[in-house]
């Protein structure tokens, strides 16, 4: 069973053992320990089954910022959306979106055949 961290304080966070830590503000947002990595985790049921997303690293994003994340992710759930489902959408989106970019490398190849394949 989870247990429940109150006050996330720096001294408390790093004497945390493995585990899921209850954070209190969002039903389901904890901290997840394993070994000295520390990850924010979601829990939230959608649709008959349980599931999880991660609002990101302990080290990498503020506890304010997990929590307006979790909370929108709750309006989701409320709204009959899943968030996990939402948030690869928008990955499938924006990486369909950067195909069409020319990179640097795609850049060099096209004006190779164009000059011969020399170089200037």
């Amino acid at each position: 069973m989870p247990k429940s961290v109150r006050s996330m304080q720096v001294k408390r966070i790093a004497k945390l053992g493995d585990g899921l830590h209850y954070i209190g503000h969002v039903p389901g947002l904890c901290l997840q320990v394993k070994g000295s990595a520390r990850s924010y985790i979601l829990t939230y049921s959608f649709g008959g089954r349980a599931r999880q997303m991660g609002p990101g690293s302990h080290r990498e994003v503020d506890l304010a910022d997990v929590i307006e994340a979790a909370r929108d992710a709750r309006k989701l759930v409320r709204s009959n959306v899943d968030p996990l489902a939402e948030k690869h959408a928008l990955r499938q989106s924006l990486l369909a979106d950067a195909k069409g970019i020319v990179t640097f490398k795609d850049g060099a190849q096209a004006v190779r055949r164009v000059d011969g394949g020399e170089v200037a």
